[in-house]
């Protein structure tokens, strides 16, 4: 427990955004991805993949769900940082 409030901790005062999806749904987000996504963070929990996938600029969808479905996949052929639109 004390490992994930630090998690928490550092998450929530990340300028950056963080989310954290598990089998196709929103398990966490931070403060930081709902200002960016200019959503509630329990408007981003609720999302299906294909409501999160509306929010991605259609020319960068196509490489983005295919990192998640290697990502979900545990493949190792996956790109671990890169930014869309």
């Amino acid at each position: 427990m004390e490992s994930e409030e630090k998690f928490r901790l550092i998450s929530e005062q990340a300028l950056m955004a963080i989310a954290i999806i598990q089998d196709g749904i929103f398990k966490y987000a931070n403060e930081a991805l709902a200002s960016i996504m200019e959503y509630s963070v329990d408007e981003i929990l609720a999302w299906s993949p294909e409501e999160f996938s509306k929010n991605i600029h259609p020319e960068d969808l196509s490489f983005v769900m295919e990192q998640a479905r290697k990502k979900q996949a545990g493949d190792t052929d996956v790109v671990t940082n890169y930014s869309y639109r």
